[in-house]
Parts: structure tokens; sequence; C-alpha cells
């Protein structure tokens, strides 16, 4: 070990001491608790596990560590923790049996109301018995300083400029004329070899843009890798990008991991997009350096409310900034969380919200389910001609003017007390787009003020709204989008 490495790691250890003491620098021994009961219900034992913590710096970031373990998944119920009185839900703990590390990071109060470290779970839902959960070792140290992202030095790679996907998952690569039908542009396509050599051609053949998904380890991608360079025109013009993780958060996947996976790529396809699918919005700080976009999967659909998805991207904005954001869009059935298929009204909703939010690009889950019946491709061509009736306007990123609405019907907040309709401004030499997209199941009015004149037209039934005092009052069905075209300009 050479001495600057020595010094380095001195200084780590005084740091650990210094903040937690001698005695609390790491604990490895497990503590287990259960989560109060559903009302009504008699616990076998509630509870929430509590330790004095060290003294903290004021303003400074402190990083915790810690492997849990749950002996059973329930979507309904994760544990927490607090430090220094924040609490952190672990919504990410999804491995079940076997610890899961999860790392929390956390600045120091100017004023501390609890010195306490608090490790609990949420109430378990009606109708479930409440699992155990454990805390193994875990450990609580000063982070090393560390720069904020800056969301303006990112660029989009060379082989998405210029381009708003509108894909699918789970098509058939035998099948993708059918998929091409419906307007999709792009697809995703997993698998190597030869059987992965067809799909592209098929892809190409349909004039659809294709994102590989590809191993999530360095070794087994050196191997796929390989494979790839061995199939005709693989750099042609057709490849997007390459999905480089689906969720790591949930399995805890090891960061350096994950950059390693991107850095392979860029050496071998330089200039290629990559991106990930996260459900868990706060992690995606910890994989900035593992992918070009972040693909928010939130599916809220009939259980939660559609903003889980735009909320989501806002809170992952904060890190990724909007120009790396893309969005998944529900378009399945699944078991009790999710009993029954979307509308198109409902994804309509959803592909809209995400791009009132900024996604740059929209992927909706999963063709082998909904594109399996006549039914639901006419709800996804539904949505998707939608789409492509905007589509110039798509690769226009959102103005930062805010589009001011004021409700003027009864029922006007979404769930977090918001006006129900959320909207956005796109800019483009022949006008303004507004789209304004109604978040909530009951219809609405409400007043959409962005100082322009004229009239605008409504892209999706062709009426014309007259511009009053630089605002349009419109009318929307519940979860229904609307588009105004104005073309004569701003004030």
């Amino acid at each position: 070990m050479n001495l600057r490495a020595q010094v380095r790691r001195l200084w780590i250890i005084c740091i650990v001491v210094a903040v937690l003491g001698t005695a609390g620098a790491a604990r490895t021994e497990e503590v287990c608790i259960r989560p109060p009961a559903y009302p009504g219900a008699t616990p076998p034992d509630d509870g929430v596990w509590t330790t004095p913590l060290p003294a903290c710096a004021a303003g400074r970031t402190y990083r915790f560590s810690g492997e849990f373990r749950r002996d059973t998944w329930d979507d309904r119920t994760y544990p927490w923790i607090s430090l220094w009185g924040e609490k952190f839900p672990l919504n990410a703990h999804c491995r079940t049996g076997a610890p899961q590390t999860l790392h929390v990071r956390v600045t120091c109060p100017e004023r501390i109301t609890d010195p306490t470290f608090r490790f609990g779970a949420e109430p378990a839902s009606a109708g479930g018995v409440p699992q155990r959960f454990c805390l193994g070792a875990h450990s609580l140290a000063a982070a090393p300083p560390e720069a904020a992202p800056n969301t303006a030095l990112w660029t989009p790679p060379p082989s998405i400029a210029g381009f708003f996907p509108i894909g699918v998952y789970g098509a058939d690569p035998a099948r993708l004329a059918e998929v091409r039908a419906v307007a999709f542009n792009t697809v995703i396509l997993g698998g190597e070899g030869e059987p992965l050599a067809k799909a592209i051609a098929s892809a190409r053949n349909e004039r659809l843009r294709y994102v590989l998904s590809t191993p999530g380890d360095p070794e087994p991608l050196k191997v796929y890798l390989d494979r790839l360079d061995a199939v005709p025109r693989v750099r042609a013009g057709g490849l997007l990008g390459f999905y480089v993780a689906d969720e790591p958060e949930l399995r805890s996947v090891p960061i350096a991991r994950a950059e390693d996976v991107r850095r392979l790529l860029a050496d071998r396809f330089p200039g290629v997009a990559t991106a990930m699918a996260i459900v868990r919005p706060r992690h995606a700080r910890d994989y900035l350096g593992a992918a070009d976009y972040f693909m928010m999967d939130q599916y809220p659909f009939p259980h939660r409310p559609m903003t889980w998805l735009s909320d989501a991207m806002d809170e992952a904005a904060a890190d990724t900034g909007r120009d790396r954001l893309m969005s998944v869009i529900q378009a399945f059935t699944e078991g009790e969380a999710w009993p029954s298929l979307p509308g198109w009204r409902q994804m309509d909703c959803l592909a809209f919200l995400s791009i009132v939010h900024g996604s740059r690009g929209i992927f909706f889950y999963t063709w082998s389910v909904m594109g399996r019946t006549e039914e639901g491709r006419a709800r996804l061509g539904r949505v998707v001609g939608r789409l492509n009736r905007v589509y110039p306007w798509l690769l226009v990123k959102n103005a930062e003017r805010a589009v001011d609405v004021e409700m003027r019907s009864e029922n006007r907040v979404d769930p977090r007390g918001r006006p129900a309709v959320h909207a956005c401004v796109k800019v483009r030499e022949e006008g303004l787009l507004l789209i304004a997209v109604n978040t909530i199941g009951a219809n609405v009015t409400a007043r959409l003020k962005l100082g322009a004149v004229g009239e605008a037209v409504e892209v999706f039934s062709g009426r014309v709204h007259p511009v009053v005092d630089g605002a349009i009052l419109a009318d929307l069905d519940a979860h229904e989008t609307k588009a105004f075209l104005i073309k004569s300009g701003r004030e």
C-alpha cells in the first residue's frame, strides 16, 4: 500500500471514530422487529428498535450502510430508519431470505431534535400477518466530499440525438410487423447470437429502431459483445441504445459493477446510449455513472394515483436533470397488485403526464400482454397514434415558463393537493403547444394561462378555443389529455 493510500485510509478511520466513537463505529449483531399490525388485529410483537446516535457536524453529509433481511416480500410493507430525526423509507428492500445491503445519505441538521437511531417498519396491510424485518451489520460514517451532479454538462449520445423513442417491451421478433402497424418506432430486444441477429434483421425490415438488453455483469457482457460484433451491419444505424439494468436498486446491484458495464459498452460501441429502469427515484443518484437515461417505471393503475409516475420523475430529476429521464407506461395486468388492464385513457394519461414532466422517451410495458389481443392492440394504437400526432413537438424540450393552472370545477386537486390538471408548454417557430393532462378520475374545468394571444386549436378534436386574457378555459374528462396549438405566438 503506497503512502497516499495509507494516509487516506487513516483519514477515513479517524472520521469514523470521531463521528461515532470507538464503541459505535459499526455493529454486527442482528436485531429484528415486527411492524404494528393493521387496526383491529393482535400483533405478535410490535416494536421499533432504537439506539443512541453519535454527535454530528451540522451541514455535513453522512452515509449509513446496513444489511437488511426480510422473510417474505409484500409490496404493502417496508422497513424504515430514522437518523437525527429524519425518516427514510427503505422501499428498495425487496430481496427475501438473504441480506440486502442498503445505503442512505443524510445531512446533519442545524438543530437535532432526535439523537436516536430508529429501525421500524410500516404497519401490515389488512388481512396480512406482520412479517419480521432484521438489521444486521451496519455502520454510519462521514461521507467524503462530493460535487453536486452538474446536469448542464450532460448531452444526448449521438445514437439518440434528434429522435424521440416511442417503444415497447416484450415484442415477438417474429411478429414485429404487428408492432410497426401500431406505429411504434422502437423495440427492446433480448437474447444473443443467431436469435438476436434474426431479431435485429426483422427490426430493420420493419424500419424500427432497437434497444438491446445486455447482461448486467462485465464477464458475460464481454462474451455477449463478441457475439454481437458478428451480427451483420450491427453498427449500421438502427441501434438506438443498450438496456443495461432493470430496477437495479431493488437488487442492490453494486454501483461499481454497473459502471463497469457502461464503460465496456462505451469502449466497444462509442456514442450509443445506455438506459436502465428505476422504480425508486432517489436511487437514480446512485447510478448516475452507470447509464445515460433513467426510465421511471412506476405502475399505478388501478390502486395508486396517476401522479405516482410523474412525482417519481420530479424526484429523480433533482439528481439526473430532466434531459436524462424516460418513462415506462403500464400496459399489463398481473395478480392482485395489478388486477386489470389499463384502458387507453389511463395509458394516454400516463404517457402525456410523463411528457409534461420532461420525459425524453416513452416505452410501454408490455406487448406480450397488451399486444396479444385485438382489443389490446387497439388501445395501444390509439395512444401511440396520439403521441405521433404531436411527434415533432416531442423532440422539443419543455419551455421553462410555467402554465398558471386555475381550477374552476368542484373536483380540483390531485392527491397531493396540487391542481388536478398538470400542464407544460413547448415552443417552435410556428407557435406554441400547450399540453394539459387531467390526473384524476373525475371531470374537471381549468383555466390555463400561458400569456399567449390569438386562438387555440385542440389538436386531437380540431375544436377551436378562444384565448382570452392570455388563457384558455378547458373542460377535461377523467384522465383526459388535451393539446392546444397556438400559431399566432406570444404576448
